[in-house]
């Protein structure tokens, strides 16, 4: 039996998207593992709580409700990003955890997150997927062009190496000291050369799978058999993948019964 330890990050009206992503998770779990999600948000109602714990009729998990206090990020957030991105910066803080699995709440699991959780991340502060475009995004945080740019919506996170090395101080000051940094761009520049790149199939975006022509024999793959699908144009009810997004949508909200 493994004990996998899963973070979210979103605002209050994102709790159905966040259930749908949770559902995904559990719904293709074995049965013999256990899951401690921890859920942050801006707040959490007993009725936005109960929707997390009807999800123990998939697989019994454990929720932890971490509401956050958005003051925190004043002066290191944009006014043009959603603050519930950047919760995940304060993980090694909030979360007395060795590892944990950060997802986006616009991701969709449909296979065992397992085998990503089982990759070793003891000699890296964290493991990522390289960003579709990298290309045009990594020269905003100095980073040559044999380096790869990551995206931050799938962070498999080494706490225990962030708290021992103030990684999360180091990432508040350097987003207070640069104008343009985002969450993501700040994880790309401080954990430099100490990140672990990933396969493809454990952060596909549909849309733009065709952008890694470099890796086309794994692209082929991560197509036909993705562990976690990224909807980064909230384009979930159409197109590829949208009939299990709306599969495990109607599972979350009981057929669509609940609202929020």
């Amino acid at each position: 039996m493994t004990r996998i330890n899963i973070a979210l990050g979103f605002t209050r009206d994102w709790v159905l998207y966040a259930a749908t992503t949770v559902t995904s998770i559990l719904s293709n779990a074995a049965a013999d593992d256990s899951y401690y999600f921890y859920l942050m948000s801006d707040g959490f109602s007993d009725k936005e709580k109960n929707v997390f714990y009807n999800l123990n009729k998939i697989q019994k998990s454990e929720f932890n409700f971490i509401i956050m206090d958005n003051s925190e990020f004043d002066g290191a957030i944009h006014d043009w990003l959603g603050v519930s991105s950047s919760y995940r910066l304060k993980l090694s803080s909030l979360v007395n955890e060795d590892k944990i699995l950060y997802v986006d709440s616009d991701i969709m699991a449909l296979e065992d997150v397992k085998s990503l959780y089982s990759y070793d991340v003891s000699k890296y502060y964290v493991a990522m997927i390289e960003d579709k475009c990298g290309f045009y995004m990594r020269r905003s945080v100095g980073l040559k062009d044999n380096e790869i740019y990551f995206n931050g919506g799938v962070q498999l996170i080494n706490l225990k190496k962030f708290r021992e090395d103030e990684l999360e101080q180091k990432i508040f000051d350097k987003l207070r000291k640069c104008d343009f940094y985002t969450d993501q761009d700040v994880i790309n520049d401080v954990c430099r050369g100490k990140i672990l790149s990933l396969p493809l199939k454990y952060n596909i975006v549909p849309h733009a799978i065709n952008h890694y022509k470099s890796r086309e024999n794994e692209r082929d793959e991560a197509i036909k058999h993705p562990v976690l699908v990224h909807f980064t144009h909230k384009s979930w009810g159409v197109g590829e993948y949208s009939e299990d997004w709306l599969k495990y949508n109607n599972i979350a909200t009981e057929n669509g019964s609940i609202s929020l």
